[in-house]
C-alpha cells in the first residue's frame, strides 16, 4: 500500500503534493481541514503509512495533530512542512516522533528523499513489532508450557476470560505469576494492539495513588506545573493491571469502581471528566473474600471484579510444574549467556522438585540463575543450588528414625563438600574421617565430589 495522507490548509501547496505524488506512483488523500484530517484518521480501519502535514494550521496545528495521533497509537510516518523561522516548531515536532521535516518552497528531490525514508522507517517499525510480538509468543509459550492439571484448567479459563471484556480477578501466594497470567489474557484479547499497563497498588503511597491513575490538571496542587495524564488514561484501549488491589485505600476504591462503569473519570483539580476505554484485571494475595472479611476491599467493587475469579495455586501444590519451569530459565538465561548449559542433573532435580518453595516460581527463577551462573561445565548439577535450598529438607524430616537420620548425614556430607572445595582429602582433614568412608557416603547419596 502507497497511499499517503497530506494534510495542508494552503491549496496550491496542496494540489502540488497530491499532483506530484500521483506522478511518483504514491495515491495521495487530501485535506485542507486538519480537524476532518484527525476524523478520518482515529475513525479509519487502516493504517496509513505516511502522513504529510503542515505545521502553521487552524484550529489543529501540525504539533497538535501529531499529539492526537500518536495518543491514538497511530505509527504512521509523519513529515512536517515549516516555513522560513519555524525551525521551533520542527525541533518540537521531531520530539514528538515526527520522521523528518521539509521548509517551504517545497522541491520535488527532497521530497522523494524524504518520502522513501518515511516508507522506510514504517516498514521498518512494522517489522521490529512483528519480530518482538513472535519472541514475546514463544517465551510465554515456553514459560506456560505446564504439566499440572490445575494450571492446565487456569490457562483455559484465561483463555475463555481473553475473549471477554468483563473485568478478571487474579489471586494467589507472590511469586505465583500473577502478572504473567494477566498478560496472557491481553494477549489474546482483542485488546492485544493497545497498551498493558500495569501498577502495584501496595509500592504507592496513598497520597500520591489517585494522582497516579487518573492524572492531574495544570495548577491542581503546587508543583503541578502542566497537565500530566494517569494510567488510566495511557491504558485506554488496552489493558491496566492492578496489583494488590487490597492495599489502596477504600476511598480510592471508589473512585475506581465509578471508573470501570462509566468508563470516565476526573483527573486532579479538574471539573470535567475525561473517557478511557480501559479493560481492568485486578489482583491480591490476600483471597477476595479474606480481604472483604478484614475491610480492605468494598464489597461492590468485589462484585464488579469477579466476574472472572482466576486463583492460581502455589508451585507446592503443584510440582509437576518445576521442571518445565526450570528448563524454560535455562534456555532463557543460555539464550543470553551462551555458557553452553542445556540440562540439569538428575540430583538437582531431586533437590528442586523437594523443595516447598515459599517464594513460588520467582524464587525458582532466582535459584535457577544462580545455579547457572556457578555452573562450570555444560549442566546444573546438585552442588549449584543454593545451599538453603538443601537446608530446607530438614523441615520436612521422616517420621522414621531412619530415613530422617539419612537427610541429615545427607546435608552434612554436603556442607563438608562446600566447605572442603568438594575434595575428598581436604574434606577427610576437616571432619578426621576416613577418605574410605566419605567416597562410600558420596556415592551413596549421589552428591558430587572430586579425587
Amino acid at each position: 500500500m502507497k497511499k499517503v495522507v497530506c494534510i495542508e490548509d494552503d491549496k496550491n501547496v496542496l494540489f502540488f503534493l497530491e499532483s506530484f505524488l500521483k506522478s511518483e506512483g504514491y495515491e495521495p488523500v487530501c485535506f485542507d481541514d486538519p480537524v476532518v484530517a484527525l476524523k478520518h484518521l482515529k475513525n479509519h480501519e487502516e493504517e496509513y503509512p505516511l502522513i504529510i502535514t503542515d505545521v502553521k494550521m487552524p484550529v489543529i496545528d501540525g504539533i497538535k495533530l501529531l499529539e492526537e495521533i500518536r495518543k491514538e497509537g497511530i505509527k504512521s510516518s509523519v513529515i512536517v512542512i515549516t516555513a522560513y523561522g519555524e525551525i521551533e516548531d520542527a525541533v518540537r515536532a521531531m520530539r514528538l516522533g515526527a520522521t523528518s521535516y521539509l521548509q517551504k518552497p517545497l522541491k520535488a528531490e527532497e521530497l522523494v528523499v524524504h518520502i522513501e525514508k518515511a516508507f522506510q522507517e514504517y516498514n521498518n517499525k512494522l517489522e521490529l513489532e512483528n519480530l518482538k510480538e513472535r519472541v514475546e509468543e514463544i517465551e510465554e509459550r515456553n514459560f506456560l508450557s505446564i504439566r499440572s492439571l490445575k494450571m492446565r484448567k487456569i490457562l483455559t479459563l484465561a483463555r475463555k476470560a481473553a475473549k471477554s471484556d468483563a473485568p478478571i480477578y487474579i489471586t494467589g501466594e507472590s511469586g505465583v505469576g500473577k502478572e504473567v497470567i494477566a498478560r496472557f489474557i491481553h494477549r489474546n484479547s482483542f485488546r492485544n494492539k493497545g497498551p498493558f499497563i500495569t501498577l502495584d497498588c501496595g509500592a504507592i503511597p496513598e497520597t500520591l495513588l489517585e494522582n497516579e491513575l487518573f492524572g492531574h490538571v495544570k495548577g491542581a496542587f503546587t508543583g503541578a506545573t502542566s497537565y500530566k495524564k494517569g494510567l488510566f488514561e495511557l491504558a485506554d484501549k488496552g489493558t491496566l493491571f492492578l496489583d494488590e488491589l487490597t492495599n489502596a485505600p477504600l476511598n480510592i476504591q471508589a473512585k475506581l469502581l465509578r471508573a470501570i462503569e462509566t468508563k470516565t473519570f476526573m483527573p486532579l483539580g479538574s471539573t470535567e471528566y475525561k473517557t478511557s476505554d480501559v479493560r481492568i484485571i485486578a489482583a491480591s494475595l490476600l483471597p477476595p473474600e479474606e480481604a472483604l472479611k478484614r475491610g480492605k476491599l468494598r464489597e461492590d467493587l468485589y462484585y464488579r471484579l469477579k466476574v472472572f475469579l482466576i486463583e492460581i495455586p502455589p508451585l507446592r501444590e503443584r510440582r509437576e510444574d518445576i521442571l518445565p519451569l526450570a528448563r524454560h530459565f535455562i534456555n532463557e538465561l543460555e539464550k543470553k549467556y551462551k555458557k553452553g548449559i542445556k540440562s540439569i542433573t538428575r540430583e538437582a532435580i531431586e533437590i528442586l522438585v523437594n523443595h516447598s518453595w515459599p517464594g513460588n516460581v520467582r524464587e525458582l527463577k532466582n535459584v535457577i540463575e544462580y545455579a547457572y551462573i556457578m555452573a562450570e561445565k555444560n549442566k546444573i548439577e546438585a552442588k549449584h543450588i543454593p545451599l538453603q535450598i538443601i537446608l530446607n529438607e530438614t523441615k520436612n524430616l521422616d517420621v522414621n528414625y531412619k530415613k530422617a537420620k539419612e537427610q541429615f548425614e545427607k546435608i552434612y556430607f554436603l556442607k563438608l563438600l562446600e566447605n572442603s572445595g568438594y575434595n575428598i582429602n581436604r574434606a577427610s582433614k576437616l571432619s578426621g574421617l576416613s577418605r574410605q568412608l566419605i567416597y562410600n557416603k558420596l556415592k551413596k547419596y549421589k552428591l558430587p565430589f572430586k579425587k
